[in-house]
């Protein structure tokens, strides 16, 4: 169980554009609030990463910082779900050609094969409705990954770092039976996308995130969502989390409360941390929104900052 002396919590609302941000202690109700007047206005657009929702909290500081920086690291995919394989079959492609396939999956996802001979350990962006990643191939120049579909004509971008771009398209026909919230942020700062379904609290059972990213049997049921994960690379790669959950057509589908977590670390202290959220319903995909928050002074290293309201009302219901 993660332990967490203490925790700075910033509450960022897009809808009228204000965050407001406060410190909690987990073992006491003792609280030290940022001033409104000292959070920035806030405004949204399209990829890429910018600074568009601000919460300045650098005034905060966290006292008696003793928490160990314990976070494993992110699980990348169920077991279901392989993130990287030596795929593709032979005959894939050959000698120098690029090739780049996308077949559909159960769960509403698809499985990406992705072959470049001449391009091995390479970093290949990967791109999908708003979604971004970076993937790297193996020794001979391939991978093989399994994503979401966030919309029933699902197409699929894949750039080598030269510049060359193959696009992949499938049909998906059960994507719109899932509601999916993605998080997607550059460079090395581990970000975390949580979800707490059915009213649970931190490391009950309803707490989906990386560590616990859920089993393919609640997947079969509908009774629970699903993470996964991805990026590889460099500190510079691109990375994205999923949650998906399979939508309640009866109409009494609870609501599914998400938060973001990022640790104060010496490599975070004191700088701007941007991101963006992509959502979708199942029959529509919003725009990418970008989102960025002034982390802590230094002083707070082994604190954490968590954002809420970045999603209101995820409802598993469709009627």
């Amino acid at each position: 169980m993660i332990q967490k002396d203490k925790i700075a919590t910033v509450i960022i609302t897009l809808s009228i554009a204000v965050a407001i941000g406060h410190f909690m202690q987990k073992e006491a109700a003792a609280a030290a609030r940022i001033d409104p007047e000292q959070t920035g206005a806030a405004s949204v657009s399209r990829m890429p990463l910018a600074p568009e929702v601000m919460a300045d909290t650098s005034g905060l500081a966290l006292e008696n910082q003793t928490a160990p920086l314990i976070y494993a690291a992110a699980v990348t995919s169920l077991a279901d779900f392989p993130t990287l394989t030596d795929a593709p079959s032979a005959g894939f492609v050959s000698e120098c050609g690029v090739a780049f396939e996308a077949t559909p999956t159960d769960n509403a996802m698809v499985r990406l094969s992705f072959a470049a001979a001449c391009n091995p350990n390479v970093p290949v962006a990967v791109h999908h409705d708003g979604l971004q990643f970076t993937q790297q191939t193996d020794h001979s120049g391939m991978f093989e990954i399994v994503v979401p579909a966030l919309s029933k004509s699902a197409s699929y971008q894949a750039e080598l770092p030269n510049g060359t771009t193959r696009i992949a398209e499938t049909d998906v026909f059960t994507a719109d039976g899932f509601v999916r919230v993605a998080l997607v942020w550059d460079g090395s700062p581990d970000l975390y996308l949580h979800a707490f379904e059915n009213g649970a609290t931190f490391d009950e059972p309803g707490h989906i995130w990386a560590n616990t990213p859920s089993v393919p049997d609640d997947l079969s049921t509908g009774e629970r969502g699903f993470l996964v994960s991805y990026g590889t690379g460099d500190a510079l790669a691109t990375r994205t989390q999923v949650y998906s959950h399979a939508i309640d057509w009866t109409g009494n589908g609870e609501e599914v409360e998400i938060m973001i977590e990022a640790e104060v670390s010496d490599a975070t202290c004191g700088k701007p941390l941007t991101g963006a959220l992509v959502q979708s319903d199942g029959l529509t995909v919003s725009e990418p929104v970008g989102f960025s928050v002034q982390m802590p002074d230094c002083d707070a290293v082994g604190g954490f900052i968590q954002l809420k309201n970045m999603v209101k009302g995820l409802t598993l219901s469709q009627s």
